[in-house]
């Protein structure tokens, strides 16, 4: 349970020895801890709980409160609360990942490692930037888009301001959740949140690949392995390769190109639990 009252939801997968070491997976925008926005599931998932635990680690999937497009969420009180990617605000991660691992400490996992999938990628390393939290040893990046960039190019600069003022003005006429349509990559998103993850000041922008500004991972010290498969069909400019090569230069990163793989990564999900695993031995060494 957060410590405003959520209640999160995930699937745990331990070792077959008892142990401290975990492996966390945070999932992506409008997805859930074990399926897609359109309700398929993510296949990695389980590949990714074989691999962590040969080496040792507990495997949790879990959900943020930004599970699903728009998804009913408890709270401490029993009382449901209409949450979900569209109407989520970034910062409120830290308050999500903090829990999870919380609990995890009191099953007896005092080491963690943070992994994330798409904008899931992005919460796990504003996390670690935000907090300091001594727990996390480690960073995994799957498919870890420069969405802003991308939003940008999409739209073309005149069309992004155009947007972000939109939101901006809804916002402060107090009228925050509601929805424009098709503002996110064809996605339906609230102002609240369009806003949120978009304007100058937030702390979203991570992957800044089509900017160069890379200082907030490169303030992250603790090891980090990036992948990406060749074919994201997100990640067009720069591609994903041009992407893994910026990350590369970062401090104790290792970063790994998975040909033929989409952004979701299930159509190369046993090259993907591979690459996780053999990082793994590494940090076990």
């Amino acid at each position: 349970m957060t410590e405003d009252g959520f209640i999160l939801d995930g699937d745990l997968y331990l070792p077959r020895n008892r142990t401290t070491k975990a492996l966390i997976h945070v999932h992506g925008w409008g997805d859930t801890y074990r399926a897609w926005q359109d309700g398929s599931p993510i296949q990695f998932i389980p590949y990714l709980a074989e691999a962590a635990r040969r080496e040792g680690y507990a495997f949790l999937s879990v959900n943020t409160r930004g599970q699903g497009l728009e998804s009913e969420l408890y709270n401490a009180d029993g009382n449901v609360e209409i949450t979900g990617s569209i109407y989520e605000i970034f910062e409120d991660c830290v308050l999500d990942i903090k829990s999870t691992i919380d609990e995890l400490e009191g099953m007896g996992c005092s080491s963690v490692i943070l992994g994330g999938h798409s904008n899931g990628a992005n919460k796990v390393a504003h996390y670690e930037t935000g907090t300091g939290d001594k727990r996390v040893k480690g960073l995994s990046l799957l498919s870890p888009t420069d969405d802003v960039g991308l939003i940008r190019h999409e739209l073309g600069e005149e069309g992004f301001k155009r947007n972000l003022a939109r939101a901006r003005d809804i916002v402060m006429m107090g009228k925050g959740r509601q929805i424009m349509q098709s503002a996110y990559f064809g996605r339906d998103i609230s102002a609240q949140s369009y806003f949120d993850i978009l304007n100058q000041s937030s702390r979203y922008p991570i992957f800044n690949y089509s900017t160069g500004d890379l200082r907030i991972l490169s303030g992250i010290q603790i090891p980090k392995l990036a992948v990406f498969g060749s074919d994201d069909g997100f990640q067009t400019k720069p591609t994903p390769r041009e992407a893994l090569e910026i990350l590369d230069g970062l401090p104790n990163m290792r970063t790994v190109l998975i040909q033929g793989a989409s952004h979701r990564l299930d159509n190369r999900k046993t090259k993907l639990a591979r690459a996780v695993k053999e990082w793994l031995e590494e940090l076990n060494a």
